[in-house]
């Protein structure tokens, strides 16, 4: 998963399309002030102290994103700050987080220093998560995720690794 506005953007308008949670879209998104699904907090449950260093908006800073449609090259390409932003936010336990990637909603669970993705997450456009790591180090995230998008019947790997830093 991760950084995939690239690999959307190859295949059709990402904005503007609904994400569907880890219970298949079922969770009521409703949060308050603001409404937003990734503000939503699910219970009274304070966040452990590891991880409320991953909470907030994160930004692209560098590192790489690798498409692979069918027989054709692998295309890889840079990530930059252009990118786009990571959000985590709180969730009901004090270990999970919810994590907004351009509107992909995934579920994490933060052990130490590193948050890790529900493999199988749904996302728009037919993308699915195969794994999804974050790792904080010195103030920087590191992102390694991979998954697969459908698109008219072919099957494409998505691959990146990349750095956000906390705005």
């Amino acid at each position: 998963m991760t950084r995939l506005n690239k690999a959307f953007a190859t295949f059709f308008v990402f904005c503007g399309l609904v994400a569907c949670g880890p219970d298949g879209g079922n969770a009521s998104t409703e949060s308050g002030p603001g409404g937003s699904a990734a503000n939503a907090v699910d219970g009274g449950t304070q966040p452990s102290a590891a991880a409320k260093a991953f909470i907030g908006q994160w930004t692209y800073i560098s590192g790489t994103e690798t498409n692979q449609c069918g027989s054709a090259a692998a295309d890889t390409e840079p990530v930059t700050a252009a990118d786009g932003t990571v959000t985590f936010s709180d969730r009901s336990g004090p270990d999970q987080l919810v994590v907004d990637d351009a509107g992909c909603i995934v579920v994490v669970t933060v052990s130490g220093t590193t948050a890790t993705g529900q493999p199988g997450t749904i996302c728009p456009g037919n993308f699915t998560t195969s794994s999804l790591v974050y790792t904080l180090s010195s103030g920087t995230l590191r992102e390694q995720g991979s998954g697969q998008i459908e698109e008219n019947g072919e099957y494409c790997a998505v691959s990146d690794d990349a750095y956000l830093t906390l705005d």
